[in-house]
């Protein structure tokens, strides 16, 4: 599964999701296509976060479910999206009013 920094780290630091004693095992990372043994500090909101495999646990070592379906049960309770979007340089204000007309926000 790929999804940009910012929501990893959304998903990552929400302690409704990461209860106390909950931890994960054998997730295959990578950041922006390179493989890493762990998760990074430094993951900038537009970097593309994949990750595959593994499991999560409790503090009895109990496996609940993998990474990606805890990611997939957060993201359908979330109420906004984070996506980045690449378009040619004259297009961009259209974009971002595009994005404004729709009720969205633009961050950058």
């Amino acid at each position: 599964m790929k999804v940009t920094g910012a929501e990893f780290h959304r998903f990552y630091n929400d302690p409704s999701i990461w209860t106390d004693g909950m931890y994960h095992e054998n997730v295959v990372f990578a950041v922006n296509g390179v493989e890493v043994d762990d998760i990074p500090e430094s993951i900038n909101d537009t970097d593309i976060v994949s990750f595959s495999g593994g499991f999560i646990a409790n503090d009895n070592g109990d496996a609940i479910g993998t990474f990606v379906s805890l990611f997939r049960k957060w993201r359908k309770k979330q109420m906004t999206v984070m996506f980045v979007v690449e378009c040619h340089i004259d297009k961009e204000d259209y974009i971002k009013q595009c994005v404004r007309d729709a009720g969205g926000t633009v961050k950058c």
